[in-house]
């Protein structure tokens, strides 16, 4: 019985760990206001390996006070 009993509270556990992953990753609509061409940018950004899904968008950005370039990477500093 105990056993069930942990392996239920493992199973609750990590399922809501997992919804609580996905809600940090919500989309909430913040980025409307951005500039449209860096929108537009974000929008035609693709997986290298897969051509027809998109990589990310804006939710994925973030402030960086620099950024330096190396080849193709760009590397963002934050102070």
């Amino acid at each position: 019985m105990r056993v069930v009993l942990a392996a239920l509270l493992a199973i609750a556990w990590v399922l809501a760990f997992a919804l609580w992953c996905q809600v940090l990753g919500l989309d909430r609509g913040q980025w409307g206001a951005s500039d449209k061409p860096v929108r537009q940018w974000f929008q035609q950004l693709m997986q290298p390996d897969n051509s027809s899904a998109s990589c990310c968008g804006e939710a994925d950005a973030y402030w960086a006070d620099s950024f330096e370039v190396e080849g193709d990477h760009y590397v963002a500093i934050e102070q």
